[in-house]
């Protein structure tokens, strides 16, 4: 499960191909995606793309708003197979991260 703050990226549209022409239910790996739960059209441009989780609700599935860094809100919930994973979460910065990013801002 992902935390507010953290960065994912919408996963490829051709990895994303087994949900987006499959007629519902669908299984992506061992998981069942269930048939109100789409991947559509609109969605594509986002594809490839890194957000952070802005919050998330439960309804049977892990459902997210995302981000981008600026702050704007994408029009989209996501689902949580939608996600790859990328970089360092906001979680996992070590100290000195966070103090090499507190001096580049103060620079």
């Amino acid at each position: 499960m992902y935390q507010i703050g953290d960065k994912v990226r919408i996963r490829s549209l051709k990895d994303m191909r087994c949900e987006f022409e499959t007629p519902s239910p669908q299984y992506c790996g061992n998981a069942l995606i269930f048939g109100y739960i789409h991947f559509i059209k609109s969605m594509i441009p986002y594809c490839g793309k890194e957000f952070f989780i802005k919050d998330f609700y439960f309804c049977n599935h892990n459902i997210y708003r995302l981000e981008t860094n600026c702050g704007r809100e994408l029009p989209f919930a996501f689902a949580e197979y939608m996600f790859e994973r990328c970089g360092k979460n906001v979680r996992e910065y070590t100290e000195e991260d966070l103090e090499e990013l507190d001096n580049q801002l103060w620079v």
